[in-house]
């Protein structure tokens, strides 16, 4: 080896080393965000006396009466032995009590921790496989015990309701939770304040049943119906309605235009299977041709249902309204053409839901036909937009704390098959009619959750959901990607609260995936913004177009709804790498060119696992991602070209592209 070829190795080493660090520290989120935390939040709970205020007792030991009388703090933890609580546990929960006087009971987020030993300086402890949880979720609790292993209470609160008498522990829990949410909500205290030495996924919570608390017992369940938790083939509860009131009539309104042969599957499977009787079924077609018209009518009459005709441009939610008014029932459900039913008792499960007080829209789990592969198992609302998580996971594995198993209260569920009191449906003022294809569902739900109800996806009703055979996947073709992000637009614009949050979906979790994983640090909105733009010469670049450097740009545009506290910003969005070389091997950096000014743009790289799926047969493109949120006074009305360079770390070698796609600065 030459003296070069050994300077090359060695800088390659030294170079490649850093890149695969900080590869690392991306893919390891949960790490990131413990440093983020603790550098936010160590001093402000750290307070050796918070303790004093707390009454500890392990949940296994709550096996006999506890005398609450000679407990003499103002507070007590109810936790799991098979665990620890953080030291910052006492001074937080204290500073939630404090603020929110009408909530009597806290539960925190938790994770794992290695490390385990009498003498911890010994032992580097880590942590790992982080729970974040919802916000209150009512639906949730009738289902599993979701609040996990650590519980604050107010003492007097449970004076007053004279709790934990003698019995099992887990129903004296269970007992205290219920009844301690009869008239306030349970409050969620948004820090990781338990640390499990096993998984919270392999501890036993217990599902809401008989063996755990009576359920005639419990305000929370007296005001939903006459009912008794059933468990389904899989072991988890769901609330079941002991008999449903004579005029609990189920108008099933489904939309549908020239697929006769569609319709008739998903009519054919509600008469054939539905154990329920008590239905009608209300077809809207907005325009089919004569042929399938005529079929429309026949089937109308073979499996005598109502059949609308009505010529008129799509429009989703004006069918679904068409359709409402014509329903005489207390309960619409909304069907799409290509659903399957395929169990006998998805009407009543879907009413016992519907009947609770609390219940807004009530959503099935849909899988893909004649697989275990999920299409949607409830909508989250995500930075990126209102998703379908799970998407295409297999059904027969369990995801993040029961995701496709419990009963969960849910932001929304898809209009694909989603059940709802008329009154409600009235007071909320039925579908808005300027979403006329996608988002309608969502903007239902918005209305829904605003008016104090709450979403439930309903994990034991199943269908198969023949999807796009109505219109077509959004994504197939540029103009239905124009329509779909202005629809977006317009959901946000409606809603701004709601963009990027979820009261049941935590901000800690990714905003970009249909896993339920931390968030990454590498995700848009958790870039900060650039605090200058350093100015180049208008000569730039001095070398000319190389196309080995390949651009392809996800994102160059004014966020158009800017996140909380945050000056409004243009996002660039792009991805970058040198063809058939190492992309370790070069340094990158961003530049914006308008017709009268240049600037270098600080950005960020981030880990790109979609380009390193797609790019494998390309070496070390993982880091191929830059992104920057550039503040709107730093950047001068124009029309800017964005331009990627790389250097080589060998040479003066120096690649510059310019990518197809500008950032306009006019607006």
């Amino acid at each position: 080896m030459s003296i070069k070829e050994s300077i090359q190795n060695h800088i390659h080493k030294r170079h490649l080393k850093k890149y695969q660090d900080l590869l690392a520290r991306q893919k390891d989120s949960y790490r990131t965000y413990l440093e983020n935390w603790n550098k936010k939040v160590e001093k402000q709970y750290e307070d050796e006396t918070a303790g004093s205020s707390f009454c500890l007792i392990k949940m296994q030991e709550c096996t006999k009466d506890i005398k609450l009388d000679t407990i003499s703090q103002p507070y007590i933890i109810f936790y799991n032995e098979d665990g620890i609580i953080d030291k910052k546990a006492y001074k937080a929960l204290l500073i939630y009590f404090e603020k929110y006087k009408e909530i009597n009971i806290l539960y925190s987020h938790e994770d794992q921790v290695y490390g385990k030993s009498d003498d911890k300086s010994k032992v580097e402890v880590s942590y790992s496989n982080p729970w974040f949880k919802p916000e209150y979720s009512p639906n949730t609790l009738l289902s599993f015990m979701y609040m996990g292993s650590l519980l604050a209470v107010r003492t007097e609160a449970l004076k007053d309701i004279q709790l934990l008498k003698t019995g099992n522990y887990l129903k004296n829990i269970y007992d205290m939770i219920l009844k301690l949410t009869d008239s306030s909500k349970a409050g969620l205290v948004d820090l990781v304040l338990y640390h499990g030495y096993k998984s919270w996924d392999q501890l036993y919570y217990p599902t809401a049943g008989k063996d755990y608390f009576d359920i005639k017992d419990s305000a929370l369940i007296r005001r939903c119906i006459k009912g008794h938790m059933e468990a389904d083939k899989y072991g988890y509860g769901h609330v079941m309605a002991d008999s449903i009131s004579e005029d609990s009539l189920i108008s099933i309104i489904i939309p549908s235009k020239d697929h006769p042969d569609v319709l008739k599957r998903c009519v054919e499977s509600i008469k054939k299977l539905s154990s329920y009787a008590n239905y009608e079924i209300i077809l809207i077609d907005n325009g089919s041709n004569i042929n399938n018209r005529t079929l429309y009518e026949s089937l109308a009459m073979h499996y005598g249902f109502t059949y609308i005709y009505e010529e008129m441009d799509f429009n989703f939610s004006k069918m679904c309204n068409i359709g409402a008014a014509k329903a005489k029932g207390s309960y619409l459900l909304f069907l799409n053409d290509d659903m399957e039913v395929i169990s006998a008792d998805w009407l009543e499960r879907m009413l016992s839901a519907g009947a609770l007080p609390q219940a807004g829209a009530i959503g099935a789990k849909l899988l893909y036909p004649e697989t275990s592969l999920i299409q949607h198992a409830g909508i989250t609302n995500m930075y990126e937009g209102p998703a379908h998580k799970l998407l295409r996971e297999d059904d027969s594995l369990v995801y993040y704390a029961g995701h496709n198993r419990f009963d969960y209260d849910m932001i929304g569920v898809t209009a694909a098959c989603l059940l709802v009191k008329r009154d409600i449906f009235e007071e909320v003022e039925h579908f808005d009619e300027n979403f006329k294809v996608a988002y309608n569902d969502v903007d239902l739900c918005f209305k829904i959750d605003k008016a104090g109800y709450h979403n439930i996806l309903r994990n034991d009703v199943i269908l198969y959901h023949h999807e796009s055979l109505s219109r077509g996947d959004d994504n197939m073709d540029q103009a239905k990607k124009v329509r779909l992000k202005a629809e977006g637009d317009a959901l946000y614009d409606k809603h701004p609260d709601y963009y990027d949050y979820d009261p049941y979906y935590s901000k800690h979790l990714t905003g970009v995936s249909g896993e339920y994983n931390c968030s990454l640090p590498y995700e848009n909105r958790n870039v900060e913004p650039v605090s200058k733009l350093k100015r180049l010469s208008m000569k730039y670049p001095e070398v000319e177009i190389n196309e080995t450097l390949i651009i392809g740009v996800d994102h160059a545009m004014l966020e158009k709804h800017g996140y909380k506290g945050m000056e409004p910003c243009y996002l660039v969005d792009l991805h970058a790498h040198v063809r058939n070389l190492d992309s370790a091997d070069y340094t990158y950096r961003m530049i914006l060119k308008s017709d009268c000014r240049c600037y270098e743009v600080p950005c960020t790289r981030r880990f790109r696992p979609d380009v390193e799926k797609i790019l494998n047969n390309q070496i070390h493109v993982e880091l191929s991602g830059f992104v920057a949120r550039i503040p709107v006074r730093l950047l001068p009305k124009g029309q800017y070209d964005i331009y990627i360079e790389a250097r080589s770390i060998y040479s003066r070698q120096v690649l510059v592209n310019k990518a197809k796609i500008y950032l306009d600065c006019n607006n």
